[in-house]
């Protein structure tokens, strides 16, 4: 996928990607998904530091409501 640094994301093309400090944007059939990640971080029993990773994605439906 292709990365940008215009935030126009009704200029996107098919399965273009946007890429923002904590999310990206991923324009779809019939709208756009909005994915971020969240690191965790966690002391464990012995000291050692462990971790995981969580996503979250939302589908946008397209919409000129917003459109500028």
């Amino acid at each position: 996928m292709a990365e940008r640094d215009n935030q126009d994301i009704y200029g996107m093309k098919l399965h273009e990607r946007i890429v923002f400090p904590n999310f990206t944007v991923d324009r779809v059939p019939g709208g756009w998904l909005y994915t971020s990640l969240i690191e965790h971080t966690y002391a464990s029993h012995s000291g050692r530091e462990t971790g995981s990773i969580s996503a979250t994605t939302t589908f946008v439906p397209y919409s000129e409501e917003f459109r500028k």
